[in-house]
């Protein structure tokens, strides 16, 4: 068992003490009954599963994962856009890349708004839309601006 070297509040005293004594004359009592109701509130309860991915439908599981793979052409944009700036930079240099962000950029909102467009309703699908583009775009004119230095 641990002991502790010196008390705090004898500083004259050095005789050691067992570290958790006066624990074992602790008891707890077996007439003490344990009752009541664990019970969740209902309106909590409701929040709880309006947040829960596990009660998703399986469409909004897919609208959203296959967003991430629709910047597939943005990273082929990239690297395409990488090998030829290892080449002389220049107007028709900017040009290939530019061509090639914007193809690429067209083939990924294309794509999301596939996914996009069917899950929500019609009055709401430019409004699903609007952030993946501004996500895209985001992306595809940090592709275009880059410039090794």
């Amino acid at each position: 068992m641990a002991e502790a070297a010196e008390s705090p509040g004898d500083p004259g005293t050095a005789t050691p003490r067992p570290l958790f004594a006066g624990l074992s004359d602790i008891s707890i009592s077996q007439d003490i009954p344990v009752e009541g109701e664990i019970t969740i509130p209902m309106r909590s309860r409701i929040r709880e599963f309006d947040s829960s991915t596990l009660n998703e439908s399986v469409q909004n599981t897919i609208s959203l994962c296959v967003l991430g793979y629709c910047i597939l052409p943005l990273t082929v944009a990239m690297l395409v856009c990488r090998l030829v700036l290892l080449a002389e930079p220049g107007p028709i240099n900017f040009m290939v890349r530019l061509f090639v962000v914007i193809v690429m950029f067209a083939w990924s909102i294309v794509a999301s708004t596939a996914f996009l467009a069917d899950s929500q309703p019609p009055n709401r699908k430019a409004l699903a839309v609007y952030p993946v583009f501004l996500f895209y775009f985001v992306i595809s004119w940090m592709i275009l601006t880059f410039t090794p230095q």
